[in-house]
């Protein structure tokens, strides 16, 4: 049976950035952005193929809300969405199913099952339908089990287990022969930092991956602040270089800063951060606009309006 999204399913897929949410990285450069950031719309093309960088967010469902009426809801608030990110606990919706909900659209998707039922075939069949019926009119980025690292270090599975599926289910998308597929491991920038003790290598099934894809977000809120872009993302792009993969950022987003009423300054944050991606070529940015017990919406006037210059550029 395919396993639908929910408020819940977003939630669970967040959980581990708590870790990231405790204090910066050692070392971390911060600022309190005030000042008008660079335009979007400036900023260079995504590189090697992808005309521009796409921003985009979650959907996630509110007050009993379908996918569709999310989805709409971001839309009024953004402009057409050109990339949204959706989660499964399960094994995906069929493609009739999402394409219902979401419309034609660039799609940031990951979905999770056993990793040793996996790499043993027990869920061939579906994965296979599922490749074999996705869109071939627009890019779907998806990712098997994004965010392991918690799950590895808990001994729910092994990294050699997490890798071995992953490269199954990577052979079971080539064969659908759609050049939209993009295998993309999705991982938390915490990981990439050496505070986290963790080497990324672990997680990666080289000969699998397509897409490096990452989960950054704004760790100095608390302190009153925003890490710069280039502090942030520096992580992401050397390891963008190492591997010679595109990248882009399935999460990202920071709680309003202490001290920032209004959000003026995360506005200017987001503009800067959005310019900065796109000129070091992400294909994709997709926002946590959601509330996990910790707020990160974009609620107020200035960073809704931030985040739709960004939208607007893509």
């Amino acid at each position: 049976m395919f396993s639908k999204t929910s408020s819940a399913a977003m939630a669970a897929a967040a959980f581990a950035l708590s870790l990231a949410l405790v204090s910066p990285a050692v070392g971390a450069t911060t600022t309190t952005l005030t000042a008008n950031a660079t335009n979007v719309a400036a900023a260079q093309p995504a590189k090697g193929g992808d005309a521009r960088t796409l921003f985009g967010t979650t959907a996630p469902r509110e007050g009993g809300q379908s996918l569709a009426q999310a989805v709409a809801r971001q839309d009024n608030a953004y402009g057409r969405v050109p990339a949204l990110r959706l989660f499964y606990t399960g094994l995906p919706d069929s493609w009739e199913h999402i394409r219902s909900q979401t419309g034609q659209r660039r799609l940031v998707v990951s979905f999770k099952a056993d990793p040793v039922a996996v790499a043993n075939g027990r869920f061939d069949s579906q994965l296979r339908h599922w490749f074999a019926t996705a869109p071939t009119d627009a890019r779907t980025w998806w990712s098997f089990w994004h965010e392991p690292e918690d799950n590895i270090e808990g001994g729910n599975f092994t990294a050699a287990q997490y890798r071995s599926a992953w490269n199954h289910v990577a052979n079971l998308a080539d064969a659908a022969h759609n050049e939209q597929l993009r295998a993309t491991l999705i991982l938390m920038c915490w990981s990439a930092e050496k505070g986290s003790h963790r080497d990324w290598h672990d997680y990666y099934a080289k000969n699998a991956i397509q897409v490096m894809g990452w989960d950054c977000y704004n760790a100095a809120w608390q302190a009153g602040n925003y890490r710069t872009p280039e502090n942030l993302f520096a992580q992401v792009l050397e390891i963008a270089d190492e591997t010679g993969l595109p990248f882009g950022l399935g999460e990202f987003g920071s709680v309003l800063a202490k001290g920032d009423g209004n959000g003026a300054d995360r506005a200017a944050w987001l503009d800067r951060s959005a310019a900065y991606l796109s000129r070091h070529g992400a294909r994709f940015v997709t926002y946590f606009d959601s509330n996990i017990g910790v707020e990160f919406r974009l609620s107020d006037r200035n960073s809704r309006l931030a985040w739709k210059r960004a939208v607007s550029s893509s």
